[in-house]
């Protein structure tokens, strides 16, 4: 094989090793969020009404939302 082929085999399996690793870390990461945070929330119809109020809440601090699809 020519050196361009073995370059091109050598990035590929570097990205698919480096893709596979974060995969693994995301999956086996433990479900927590740092002390003094507060916890992780799934949004939906019943809870709407309180993280409205939380965010309302926070007005002269900084707030983010992510928004996070599995697709």
């Amino acid at each position: 094989m020519s050196s361009t082929k073995w370059q091109w085999l050598a990035a590929l399996a570097v990205v698919l090793i480096g893709t596979s690793a974060l995969l693994t870390s995301y999956l086996l990461s433990p479900e927590r969020t740092p002390a003094g945070q507060p916890p992780l929330v799934f949004l939906s119809a019943q809870n709407l009404t309180s993280f409205k109020e939380a965010f309302n809440a926070a007005g002269a601090q900084t707030r983010l939302i992510a928004f996070l699809s599995p697709t």
